[in-house]
């Protein structure tokens, strides 16, 4: 009984393996899944004439990781999101797994019944073989693919890498051939010239795909290489070196032919040899494909949190094949890698010792395959480390992809099948110390490169990132999964909901390519915001604690933001809507802002973002500011001139050249004189009317907006601005440049003030949503001084005559605020501008203070003088406004 133990152990661990890291996959299909790893290691066992319980243990453990591995990045993301498509993927890897164990099982038989019956094919037979196989890695590039193509496409079937299949039958092809070639000294010379033909249609080949491929080709001719040294220890009648010379001469030549004769391949050699000096390079450089390899592996640290744990893995290029070793050690750590990187390259070299004395065609092809399998496991892992150029070597059994996984049971195959029960011969032996070296330095190289403090900042736009969503819980941009047509991989895309509307806010995210606005300035959220689990200290000591996504909760509400979009609708313009008691932005809309899912990352700034970013001389809505500093150094607006005001030899008129009957500053701010202001800021002096705004609103120290590109109101005031130039500065002319959500940040300042309340600078983040707990964002305190509560009120008197009074430029909105029940407060401007800028040469603006708490301000462009737009606008934005519920933000379902 105890004798069955290893054998019964052997077929047991692959089906715990799966199971145990498979967790995500239904419980039938898991057990099933599992159930073919098993069953595999069954047949291995049943194929290998020494039994060796060990062998098909681990061979078919490190090929059930790969199995795992393969689903976990077909569905990109873990737990599974797209369940058809991931259940089509399980089934399709079900299949796979079952036609490797057919693969594996037919293969040893043929094998092994060829061996022990001396199977000597006839030599024309070698050379047809060698042709057709020569003839199948062109034919991807005849069909179409290009000189690089690797793969062919069958309908319904799939696509197969002809790379891997034609180096297997070629290798076969010059064992036999040579072994003939080396024994034999009664061939006649047209068999003898079919063998040299199978030898240097080999030689063609090597050369060929090294124009393709320099990976492959270094694998092939190493194969080829082998198979001579093993062949030559015989009684060779030509001495060692001449047959591998005169076949590398005439393939040579061959090819050089082919260069001389063809554009296309003269220009393949050449590109080639520049490709393969930038992989040497890249070694040393930042390459980013390089850099996210060592970046994922470190992530895993030296024992990882599992399958799915890293959302690097997926994002690793090439990642279920070429670079699997990092995605593998960015959810399993480096020490699992490590694991299986000696147990894949134990197995090769267990075949390789395995193989009989007699040094037949079929042991020293098998002999080739297991080496060159070993190699297929420890380059890719080095590359994927940065210790390696990168090539087109796929990870064999550590990437069981289809044509990968057959070859791979096809090697096993062959390597049971020529296995004798004679003692190993010396030079496989020297073989497999030379696999243990390069072992060795890979295992090393795992731990260092997990251990390796490697800058992941420049990542976050790639790991899975969290929903933004609004503070009343309308989603703004969350994640979907889906796959391209013909393509079994879910890739994951950012979905920007009702894009046009909250774009400003939102900006893009292009995974690798970067991303812009909230998803760039709120990325470490989005991607890593999660809290870490209570057991993350212990965790820490294995690895770097998993990025967790967390959504984040912006203070936008969305049925205000959809009251500024219709309010604007038909014109050119922006809105934003302020709470002055916290600094939450409430709204803030653009138009002609298109939707960010088909932004291109070369032309990200490209929106026009008139909310935030709009640079533009905002009239006589910079007039209360004005009064503000005035009041504060002792300046008053009484004794103005009424109609002019002249100075140094310019003059300047309210607008329609109109009498201003009232010039105190309560009258001058309801009429929205400009002959006032201008006389006031002449009297207060540029400098100390700079230091004024920039003391008590921040003006010309610019905005900040949770990490969002804004813009602030720029006076350009300096002490050589004077006469006419700062008269013109005192009504937001001249060089008066703003923002609407700058304007709105300056009068909820002057709110503020008025009600005895800490200044709030604008914000747009209310706080984070982890696991169904929201986390708020602390409010954001301002920099500046607080306004007198005397000064404020009279400038606040000023602008509610605006509204009340008769003559007050806003009166038309009294009705509104009225019918509202709403105490409202406001101004107005026009100011001349650019026609770069505005196609009339206007800026409309108007500001109003709802309540004492909430401020709009919008700004409209292209539009007549002849009722102030932005005052029409502001007026259908008012009712949403003033019937705005103050809730506490959370997080929703």
């Amino acid at each position: 009984m105890m004798r069955f133990l290893p054998s019964l152990a052997a077929v047991v661990a692959p089906f715990v393996v799966t199971v145990a890291l498979a967790v995500n996959v239904s419980g039938p299909e898991r057990l099933v899944l599992a159930g073919m790893c098993a069953l595999a290691a069954f047949v291995t066992l049943l194929c290998d004439p020494k039994h060796r319980a060990s062998l098909a243990g681990i061979l078919w453990s490190v090929a059930a990781v790969g199995v795992v591995m393969q689903l976990r990045l077909t569905s990109r993301v873990w737990p599974v999101a797209a369940d058809d498509q991931f259940g089509a993927s399980v089934l399709r890897m079900t299949f796979l797994l079952g036609g490797a164990i057919a693969v594996l099982a037919v293969t040893a038989v043929i094998t092994r019944v060829a061996r022990d019956r001396r199977f000597d094919p006839p030599p024309t037979l070698l050379l047809g073989v060698a042709l057709f196989a020569l003839v199948l890695r062109l034919l991807p590039a005849v069909a179409g693919g290009g000189l690089s193509a690797g793969t062919l496409a069958f309908p319904g079937v799939g696509s197969v890498q002809v790379g891997e299949l034609t180096r297997f039958v070629l290798v076969l092809c010059v064992a036999f051939a040579m072994h003939a070639f080396m024994t034999r000294a009664d061939l006649l010379p047209a068999r003898r010239g079919a063998l040299i033909g199978t030898m240097l249609t080999a030689a063609v080949y090597v050369g060929v795909v090294g124009l393709l491929d320099a990976g492959p080709a270094l694998l092939s001719a190493a194969g080829m290489l082998i198979v001579w040294w093993l062949t030559t220890h015989q009684g060779n009648p030509l001495p060692r070196l001449v047959l591998p010379v005169a076949v590398a001469a005439t393939g040579v030549l061959a090819i050089g032919a082919g260069l001389l004769v063809s554009e296309p391949l003269r220009e393949q050699a050449l590109s080639k040899f520049g490709e393969i000096e930038e992989r040497f390079g890249n070694i040393l450089s930042d390459d980013p494909q390089l850099l996210l390899g060592r970046v994922a592996l470190a992530e895993g640290g030296a024992i990882g949190a599992g399958p799915g744990s890293s959302s690097l893995a997926s994002q690793v290029p090439e990642a279920n094949s070429d670079m699997i070793a990092a995605s593998i050690g960015a959810d399993l750590g480096a020490l699992p890698l490590a694991g299986l990187v000696i147990g894949a390259v134990w197995v090769s070299i267990v075949l390789i010792d395995g193989v009989a004395r007699r040094r037949g065609p079929l042991e020293a092809a098998a002999v080739a395959l297991c080496f060159i399998g070993a190699v297929q496991v420890l380059w890719p892992t080095l590359a994927a480390m940065g210790f390696a150029p990168l090539t087109g070597i796929s990870a064999g059994m550590l990437a069981p992809t289809g044509t990968t996984l057959m070859m791979t049971a096809a090697t096993v195959g062959v390597g049971l099948g020529a296995t004798g029960v004679e003692e190993a011969p010396a030079a496989p032996r020297a073989l497999s110390s030379v696999l243990w070296a390069a072992t060795a330095a890979t295992v090393a190289g795992a731990l260092v490169a997990a251990l390796m403090p490697w800058n992941v900042s420049g990542f976050d736009a790639m790991r899975q990132r969290g929903q933004i969503v609004s503070v009343d819980g309308a989603v703004l941009a969350t994640t979907t999964w889906s796959s391209t047509q013909g393509s079994d991989t879910i890739e994951p895309e950012r979905e920007y909901r009702n894009g046009p509307l909250y774009g400003e806010v939102t900006g893009r995210e292009w995974g690798a390519f970067g991303h812009s606005r909230l998803e760039e300035s709120a990325a470490g959220t989005l991607t890593c915001g999660g809290a870490a689990p209570w057991w993350a200290f212990a965790e820490r000591l294995l690895h770097p604690v998993p990025c967790r996504p967390a959504d984040v909760v912006v203070t936008i509400h969305s049925d205000i933001q959809e009251a500024a979009a219709n309010a604007l609708q038909g014109r050119r313009g922006a809105a934003v809507v302020l709470d002055a008691a916290n600094g939450d932005t409430i709204a803030m809309y653009s138009t002609g802002v298109t939707d960010p899912s088909g932004w291109k990352p070369q032309d990200k700034d490209g929106q026009s973002f008139l909310a935030g970013q709009a640079e533009i001389a905002p009239g006589s809505v910079l007039k209360p500011f004005v009064a503000a500093v005035g009041l504060v150094d002792g300046v008053g607006t009484d004794g103005s001139p009424r109609r002019q005001f002249t100075i140094d030899g310019e003059s300047l008129s309210n607008s329609g050249d109109a009498v201003c009957n009232d010039v105190s500053l309560t009258g001058a701010l309801s009429a929205s004189c400009n002959t006032p202001f201008a006389k006031m800021a002449t009297e207060i002096g540029a400098e100390p009317l700079a230091q004024g705004l920039t003391k008590y609103f921040g003006f010309d120290e610019g905005l900040t907006l949770d990490g969002l590109p804004v813009s602030g109101v720029y006076t350009g005031l300096t002490a050589d601005v004077a006469g006419g130039a700062l008269a013109r500065t005192g009504i937001g002319q001249e060089s008066v440049q703003a923002s609407p959500l700058a304007l709105a940040g300056g009068y909820a300042l002057i709110v503020a003030a008025l009600t005895g309340k800490d200044a709030a600078a604008p914000r747009l983040v209310a706080g984070t949503c982890d696991a169904g707990e929201f986390h708020p964002a602390p409010m954001a305190a301002t920099a500046t001084a607080q306004l007198p509560e005397p000064v404020a009120s009279e400038v606040y008197d000023g602008m509610l005559g605006a509204i009340e009074r008769v003559d007050g430029t806003l009166h038309t909105l009294d009705a509104v605020a009225v019918g509202l029940d709403a105490e409202v407060a406001g101004k107005s401007g026009t100011a001349e501008v650019p026609t770069t800028t505005s196609s009339t040469g206007l800026a409309h603006w108007t500001a109003l203070l709802v309540n004492k708490r909430y401020v709009v301000v919008t700004l409209v462009l292209d539009e007549d003088p002849a009722d102030n737009p932005a005052k029409v606008v502001a007026g259908e934005l008012l009712p949403a406004v003033a019937g705005l519920e103050s809730g506490q933000a959370g997080c929703f379902a």
